[in-house]
């Protein structure tokens, strides 16, 4: 077990030493969802009519890690569940939010490539390229994907999220080599109810509300319908450019800020959720989820963090930008076009924008017969991402583009389960899918006037190019497992997932501006870059659990996980194009972990710890290629991630509570030549023949070594009529390199939460301020060389800073 088994015998005494202590996954201090997604209203999270003051509990959460209803201390899988009290403590509705709360998990919504970035222990996908499949599924009541795009508007009306960590191949999907983020919105109770919620964010002039209604339309059939709408007219990031002569095409004045502020969020999310039960042995449930999101363009949100040596401002193609600077502040120069400069361009507009629509849509049919589960679950994902923007940072905006891509999956899977009185039981499989995306983009990948490079003569278009690119894939699954149940305190669990998958990809450019075309070499339009990849692979997977007591675990397990290679999207199309350059191989991945989890003192202390190692070979990451001016994917030989997590949770009297998630996550490259050089970069650690670097032994980007929280709530009752729960979390994160280079870091730093709700005692009102980052905190998510600026200048987009919420609900 590649160094692990000989640490076994220890790791078990103080596994099972370090369960008596604390640790918490089992109830992180919330209320019990009995069965997630399967009640709605104020009883769901214990927060309804019948929750009558007494103070916070600590209670059972309920997860599907496994494909069917288990107490999360029964799963021997690392995980962290938020129940609805969780998510309403801080007023969570979007999956990056999410991510902050846990360390270990790193979220980033994004405008560009695959819609987001999505890592759990340090192991991600690039963002930046649209072909790329995500390391970590996304299952939305079943129904799993994975892609980044119109997920941030599910999180409302939920039972529960459950993060599950490291390779979870054998239940879910076909890739999730690095875990699990399921979400579960709730269902139609056995009563009619529902809420309504009204909200405003202060520092972003954010104004929300939400609500859902349901409850059985007969004895046999339920309903519930909910829906989310926010509308920011402010944002995070000030927009300071002005009004300027454009230096590269005279005559023309640069708009300057096209909108004060960014990025001038609004989403519109409705979800229908229906649930028939003729008998006690059939239930079909079906869910629609449709979503909206704009915003003023993917780039508002980008700052130059770190001028280019010898300058003291930013600049693009060597001409400084009298307004911007080099600071990660909440500013930026974000020049707009002159009208007539994107005249012509396929879906141009006034102004920057990005714009995606999407729906995500299930039926799950369940029968339940005598010592057999059968369940099939058939799934559809689409979405529609378009998007026009600037990316050189800067008030000149010489570096711009346009997108539009259309995206859809259709999935089947149909597992069944036994349920048998004697220790041997079982679970099989087989799951489908079928995807097919376009993309549309047209691009202005730098300034050429000097060069004579002009709006095209023949159609009077400014844009440089425009190309359509294909991708399908097909894949095919079927997994296995069985368990075994030895003397009713070990159980022996084996399985394997089997997947073919046949990826396609055809890449072309569509049109060339005819003064673009004698200064750089473009594939000619009409010409196809065409080409396929196959990839099988059996991932096996095998537990051993043993449970000392009724509320103790301690368990090891050997994992893999697999996500196969496609064909990379590049922005530009060279000449000398070939498929083998976009060509990149499946990632696969294996390893150990050996955890102990336990509730002790009657439920009032409660946690977990995990010890992990995992090898990646051939590990997907993001690289830039110099040739096509594009972010394309590449694999490294080798990598390592390898760690501890600890959790707790201590109710400490019956208002008080405690709790605690910690992480230290060791990740490397254990081979990785050829990668390419970063900015400024020299001799002799880049081969500046080759361009090429060594990156063995080398951190991955945005992977914390240490990351943390420690928090508490208090809750008690006031004049006998109202409840007072006051909450509190600090986090820690001890930094990390953002991009190219260990010049660009992003240092150790803490944010502070707190939250107050008021609420009477029967919780049906509740009025919340909300505090998230309280301290103003700018945090760097990631960055890179800026497009079109000297070496070493730097951009990249904050965090989202301090947030002031104030929230008013009402139940019934």
């Amino acid at each position: 077990m590649n160094g692990w088994a000989s640490r076994g015998a220890r790791l078990g005494r103080f596994l099972l030493g370090a369960s008596l202590l604390a640790t918490p996954v089992a109830a992180q201090q919330v209320a019990s969802v009995s069965s997630p997604g399967r009640s709605g209203g104020p009883s769901a999270d214990g927060q309804g009519p019948g929750a009558q003051g007494g103070g916070v509990r600590l209670e059972e959460m309920v997860v599907t890690a496994r494909k069917r209803e288990e107490r999360l201390l029964d799963v021997p899988v690392a995980a962290t569940a938020l129940g609805p009290v969780q998510l309403q403590r801080y007023t969570i509705a979007d999956l990056q939010t999410i991510g902050d709360q846990m360390p270990n998990v790193n979220i980033q919504q994004g405008g560009q490539g695959a819609g987001a970035f999505l890592a759990i222990r340090g192991i991600g996908s690039s963002s930046q390229d649209t072909s790329t499949d995500s390391a970590v599924t996304i299952d939305i009541d079943g129904v799993s994907t994975d892609r980044g795009r119109g997920v941030p508007e599910a999180i409302f009306d939920l039972a529960s999220v459950d993060v599950l960590k490291g390779p979870q191949s054998l239940f879910f999907g076909k890739n999730s080599p690095a875990g699990v983020i399921a979400i579960a919105s709730r269902d139609p109770g056995e009563h009619w109810d529902g809420y309504a919620k009204i909200g405003y964010e202060v520092n972003a002039e954010q104004l929300y509300a939400e609500g859902a209604a349901g409850g059985p339309l007969s004895n046999q059939l339920g309903i519930r319908l909910a829906f989310r709408v926010s509308d920011m007219s402010g944002g995070w990031i000030h927009d300071v450019a002005q009004p300027i002569a454009d230096p590269f095409h005279p005559g023309y004045i640069l708009p300057g800020a096209l909108n004060s502020e960014a990025p001038l969020d609004r989403s519109y999310a409705g979800r229908l959720t229906l649930v028939w039960r003729p008998n006690s042995q059939f239930e079909a449930k079906f869910k629609y989820l449709a979503m909206r999101d704009q915003t003023d363009g993917s780039a508002a949100l980008n700052q130059v963090g770190k001028c280019a040596p010898g300058y003291a401002k930013p600049a693009v193609f060597g001409v400084v930008d009298p307004f911007g600077d080099c600071s990660l502040n909440q500013t930026n120069s974000f020049g707009g076009d002159p009208a007539q400069q994107v005249a012509g361009w396929p879906g141009h507009a006034d102004v920057p924008f990005s714009l995606i629509d999407a729906v995500v849509t299930g039926l799950t049919l369940t029968w339940r017969l005598p010592n057999l589960t059968i369940t099939s679950v058939s799934g559809l994902y689409w979405y529609d991402e378009s998007n026009f923007s600037q990316s050189d940072a800067v008030v000149y905006s010489q570096l711009g583009g346009y997108d539009q891509e259309v995206y859809h999956s259709l999935s089947q899977e149909l597992r069944v389960q036994s349920s048998f009185s004697g220790p041997l039981n079982f679970t099989v499989g087989g799951f489908l899918q079928t995807q097919h995306m376009t993309l549309t983009t047209a691009g202005k990948i730098f300034d050429l006037v000097p060069f004579g490079v002009t709006a095209d003569p023949a159609t009077g278009k400014t844009n440089n190019w425009s190309d359509f690119q294909i991708d399908h894939g097909d894949a095919e699954s079927a997994f296995g497992e069985l368990t075994y149940k030895f003397l009713h305190t070990l159980e022996l669990d084996g399985g394997v997932r089997f997947t073919s998958e046949n990826k396609y990809g055809n890449d072309g450019t569509t049109y060339v501006n005819s003064t673009f075309a004698p200064v750089f070499s473009m594939l000619a339009p009409g010409d196809r870059i065409i080409g396929s990849v196959t990839a099988q692979n059996w991932s096996p997977q095998v537990t051993l659990s043993w449970h000392p007591s009724h509320d103790t675990m301690i368990y090891a397990a050997y994992k893999t996980g697999f996500k196969s290679g496609g064909f990379a999207n590049p922005t530009v199309l060279p000449g000398s194009t070939t498929a083998q350059q976009f060509e990149y191989k499946p990632e696969t991945a294996a390893g150990e972990e050996v955890g102990a989890k336990g509730a002790f003192l009657n439920g009032r202390l409660s946690g977990d710890v995990t010890f992990y190692r995992y090898e990646y070979d051939q590990l997907q990451v993001t690289a830039f290629d110099p040739a096509t001016i594009s972010f394309l994917i590449e694999n490294a030989a080798k990598a390592l991630a390898e760690g501890v997590e600890f959790q707790g949770n201590w109710q400490v009297t019956g208002a008080l509570s405690l709790r605690t998630d910690w992480a230290y996550t060791a990740t490397k490259f254990l081979s990785f030549p050829g990668a390419p050089c970063w900015a400024l970069q020299t001799a002799p650690a880049c081969n500046l023949a080759s361009g090429t670097q060594d990156l063995s032994g080398q951190t991955f980007q945005v992977s914390p070594l240490w990351s943390g929280s420690v928090g508490f709530t208090y809750e008690r009752e006031v004049a006998g009529k109202w409840l007072l729960t006051l909450a509190s979390d600090l986090r820690f994160n001890s930094g990390y390199q953002l991009g190219e280079g260990p010049q660009y870091l992003q240092s150790a730093y803490t944010l502070i939460d707190a939250s107050l709700h008021v609420s009477t005692l029967d919780r049906l009102w509740d009025l919340a301020i909300v505090g998230r980052d309280l301290a103003n905190t700018y945090v760097n998510l990631g960055g890179a060389q800026t497009p079109g600026g000297p070496n070493g200048q730097f951009s990249g987009a904050l965090l989202r800073p301090q947030q002031i919420y104030v929230e008013v609900t009402r139940k019934f």
